[in-house]
Order: structure tokens, then C-alpha cells, then sequence
């Protein structure tokens, strides 16, 4: 049996300005769980990614099990 060739197509569209702002409000929640500021930078001189951090991230990624903060 022969397959067809696969095609893959992919649209990008703008969010709304309320999705936007959501959006950003989440990600600005993320990073200031994780101990970073709204660029990325950490809070602390001493902060490192650790497994501690890495496990926040995948929460708010969606990634793991455990719901609980």
C-alpha cells in the first residue's frame, strides 16, 4: 500500500485584544511563580533552574499531574 504525500498547512492568527491581555496577565503569573521578573530575569541573584522550578513550569504548562501550587 502507498501512502499519498502528507501536506501540512499552518495558519497563524492574532489573538483579540482580551485574549491578549489574558494571555499576558497568565504568562506574567508564570513568571513570578517561577521567581522570574515580566523579561525572564530572575528576582534573586542566587535564583537557579532547578527541579523545584522546572516542576512549576510544567504545571502551568499543563504537563504534569499535580494540581496543587
Amino acid at each position: 500500500m502507498a501512502l499519498p504525500p502528507q501536506t501540512r498547512v499552518l495558519l497563524s492568527i492574532d489573538f483579540t485584544a482580551v485574549e491578549e491581555i489574558n494571555y499576558q496577565h497568565i504568562f506574567e503569573q508564570m513568571l513570578d511563580d517561577c521567581g522570574l521578573t515580566a523579561t525572564g530575569h530572575p528576582l534573586r541573584s542566587n535564583w537557579e533552574l532547578n527541579d523545584r522550578v522546572t516542576e512549576k513550569m510544567k504545571k502551568w504548562l499543563g504537563l504534569t499531574q499535580n494540581s496543587t501550587n
